[in-house]
């Protein structure tokens, strides 16, 4: 087995743990009952390896990395972790704690430990890319240019570009985000052209929006090669690299077929938190709503200070109707994990639908702090200054939700509603057609459009 002939990561350093110094602490020992019996001898030969020579960090680093590419999330971070105190000059052990602990959410932490892997190697590319990608999540955008600058600096070439055009887009700069992509209109990267789109919508270029976001097929999504990530894939096993293919798939929306892959991992590895996850969603973007809440309730009997089940589990009894369970679940979610956006948003949601309007939009504030790129929750803003008849802060959040999404359908044709009351009738007219180019239901449509011909009829 190749897990078994890797050895190390590298040459050994002079600084790891000298035997002069305090003996380090055991290797992290994860519970391999419910894995599968590959995976945990496999990962046996590594620990033997830990205890033989307990003053290599190296062999922490590498058990980290079998636990983390395996499923065990935890103790691959403790491992990481060991593995700095014994050679912190060693930059990947720093790395593969931040995007462990971003994975989770828990941003600040992971632009911590992302600054000490920098200040020990500052000419790695992909750490300057996602120190980007963070601090524009947290709108630290001054920071986040200088990040994505660094990136250019060391040849990131398309995901530095993007990234810096994203940062011009959040401050409502779009001339300047085209100056950075229109060099790169050629390649055929549907992220680019998504970008595009949005600096022309920005601009208020409709038709140039159009004609670059129908350049746009498949995923949107910027991604970058990562050397040190991928050494990690020489410990996955069967589960690991299982996962990984059902969670493409899923995005994919293929649905049955992940199902196909990991549904018959479910008897063996039934407290496999990386599973439990994948089958959920699994499960309720295939419509089987009851077979994915009964896996998530599972879910949180054995993980229940996991936040992400308590996000999802609320949002299936939101669906469900039964609000209170939902709002406890989203409670719960908010207060292991504050930085996610989206459980301020569906608690704003509950909060609104409930008659507490200031409360909810207080709610849908906060997830705009946490995630200001989300579509969704500026169209959330929009319905409740629609409702209230604030026209102008209706138009401005649903203006901010198609610029982020020009293909979001509803949130088009609440723009056209909203400026046909303020008699932007040109402008109504246009929103109003695209919806209906994005699939918005002909009676919804004719409805706007219906309103619109009485209004500017009426009108002086």
């Amino acid at each position: 087995m190749l897990l078994f002939l890797v050895t190390g990561c590298g040459p050994e350093r002079a600084n790891e743990v000298r035997h002069d110094d305090p003996a380090p602490p055991g290797p992290v020992v994860a519970d391999f009952s419910g894995a599968d019996p590959e995976v945990g001898v496999a990962i046996e030969g590594l620990l033997d390896k830990a205890r033989a020579e307990p003053a290599r960090a190296s062999h922490r680093g590498t058990l980290g990395m079998a636990y983390e590419v395996n499923g065990f999330a935890a103790a691959a971070l403790e491992s990481y972790r060991q593995a700095e105190a014994m050679d912190p000059l060693e930059p990947r052990w720093p790395y593969f704690q931040a995007l462990l602990v971003a994975h989770r959410g828990e941003l600040d932490q992971a632009l911590a430990d992302l600054d000490r892997s920098i200040s020990l190697d500052g000419d790695y590319g992909p750490a300057w890319l996602w120190r980007g990608a963070w601090l524009l999540d947290q709108n630290r955008l001054t920071a986040s240019k200088a990040a994505f600058e660094r990136a250019a600096e060391l040849a990131s070439g398309l995901p530095a570009s993007a990234g810096l055009a994203r940062v011009a887009l959040r401050r409502d700069r779009p001339g300047q985000a085209l100056d950075i992509l229109q060099p790169l209109a050629a390649v055929p990267d549907a992220y680019i052209h998504h970008l595009i789109g949005q600096a022309y919508r920005q601009l208020g270029k409709p038709e140039l929006a159009r004609e670059a976001l129908q350049k746009v097929t498949g995923p949107a999504q910027v991604v970058w090669p990562d050397p040190r990530s991928r050494e990690k894939r020489q410990f996955e096993l069967s589960i690991g690299a299982t996962l990984e293919r059902a969670r493409e798939q899923i995005l994919a929306d293929e649905a049955e077929s992940a199902l196909a892959l990991i549904e018959p991992l479910r008897s063996q590895y039934p407290t496999h938190q990386g599973l439990i996850s994948a089958l959920a969603e699994a499960y309720r973007r295939a419509g089987r709503e009851d077979e994915a809440l009964a896996v998530l309730v599972q879910g949180i009997e054995l993980y229940p200070d996991f936040y992400g089940f308590h996000l999802n589990i609320a949002d299936h009894y939101h669906r469900r109707g039964e609000q209170s369970l939902a709002m406890a679940h989203l409670d719960r979610a908010i207060e292991l994990n504050p930085q996610v956006g989206w459980a301020h948003a569906q608690r704003g949601l509950i909060l609104v639908n409930d008659g507490r309007v200031r409360e909810g939009l207080a709610s849908f504030q906060e997830a705009l702090q946490q995630d200001p790129d989300n579509p969704q929750v500026h169209y959330y803003v929009g319905m409740v200054h629609a409702s209230a008849g604030n026209w102008q802060n209706a138009i401005a959040a649903f203006r901010g939700a198609v610029t982020l999404d020009p293909a979001f359908g509803l949130a088009q044709l609440a723009l056209g509603r909203s400026l046909t009351r303020v008699g932007d009738y040109e402008g109504a007219r246009v929103a109003i057609e695209r919806a209906g180019q994005l699939g918005v239901p002909a009676e919804q449509v004719r409805a706007a459009t219906d309103a619109l011909a009485r209004q500017r009829d009426a009108s002086p």
